[in-house]
């Protein structure tokens, strides 16, 4: 497999400052113990083991992995100690780079047309950092598992194939509020399983909005029930926008970062699967934003 790009900013000196799965697990504020769940768990054969095993002993072999992830993504949670698992059996060297502070190495691997900074990324490497192989996120089929929940949740709801799930309105979108059919669709729990491997919370188990209200930046508003809570990732590009877009319109609202705390991660968990979750003063969830349905939590 060639190299995604004509250059690489990855040598032998940039790999070895990456952090290890220790040190990585040890600074992560969120999901560790789903990071430690999976990682006493794996979903390997020893059939798997003994292919990387014996790869790594070629001449040219993998003899290092570079993983770029956040301890906040769902899919990092649950491959990454699978990678871990396989790179010890393999003897190889892991290194794990954080994607929003190593911009450059995230560039190299982007996915979606070069549209996406998509996680997980794992990279193969010869014992002198030379370029093997590298896959993305999810694997084809469970892209294809989802794209099917979807279309099959949509047409359930007799909705147009245009339609997004929980975005917050933008012209041309179509939303999806907390409370509606879909929340009870077995489609649309089957995706939500596949893509977080936990049943979503029902509406009652959901903090009633007004009881979570609270200021941000400073700003004095005297009836706090007027302004919209939006969990964010630092980072996400859906995120960036809807608060861009609101910033713009001089709307005030309640940004909760959930890879910021644990607390607050298993907070937005309650409302959605992906960010930016918006948490209405009546009640309404939305997810996403306008054609982008975010980063999976």
């Amino acid at each position: 497999m060639n190299m995604p790009t004509a250059t690489t900013v990855v040598t032998s000196a940039r790999f070895d400052q990456g952090l290890t799965y220790k040190d990585f697990l040890a600074a992560a504020t969120v999901n560790r113990d789903k990071f430690e769940q999976n990682y006493e768990n794996p979903v390997l054969t020893e059939d798997d083991l003994a292919f990387f095993r014996k790869s790594s002993e070629l001449p040219d072999g993998p003899r290092k992995l570079l993983a770029i992830a956040e301890a906040w993504c769902g899919d990092v949670y649950r491959e990454l100690p699978s990678a871990v698992r396989i790179a010890e059996s393999a003897g190889m060297d892991v290194r794990v780079f954080l994607r929003d502070e190593n911009p450059d190495i995230m560039d190299e691997f982007l996915s979606n047309n070069g549209k996406s900074r998509a996680i997980p990324v794992f990279v193969f490497y010869t014992a002198d950092t030379k370029y093997i192989a590298h896959f993305t996120e999810r694997s084809a089929s469970a892209h294809v598992g989802l794209a099917l929940a979807m279309g099959q949740a949509k047409a359930k709801l007799g909705l147009p194939p245009s339609a997004s799930f929980g975005n917050p309105s933008e012209s041309g979108a179509t939303s999806v509020s907390s409370g509606s059919d879909i929340e009870d669709s077995a489609a649309y729990r089957s995706m939500a399983k596949r893509c977080n491997q936990r049943d979503t919370s029902t509406v009652g188990d959901r903090p009633a909005p007004a009881e979570r209200f609270g200021m941000m930046r400073g700003e004095s508003v005297k009836d706090q029930s007027v302004i919209p809570i939006v969990y964010t990732i630092r980072g996400c590009d859906s995120c960036v926008k809807l608060l861009k877009k609101w910033d713009a319109e001089g709307r005030v609202y309640d940004e909760r970062r959930v890879e910021l705390s644990q607390a607050t991660l298993d907070e937005a968990r309650r409302y959605g699967q992906l960010v930016p979750i918006v948490v209405w003063p009546d009640g309404r969830v939305e997810q996403g934003f306008g054609d982008s349905i975010g980063c999976f939590i």
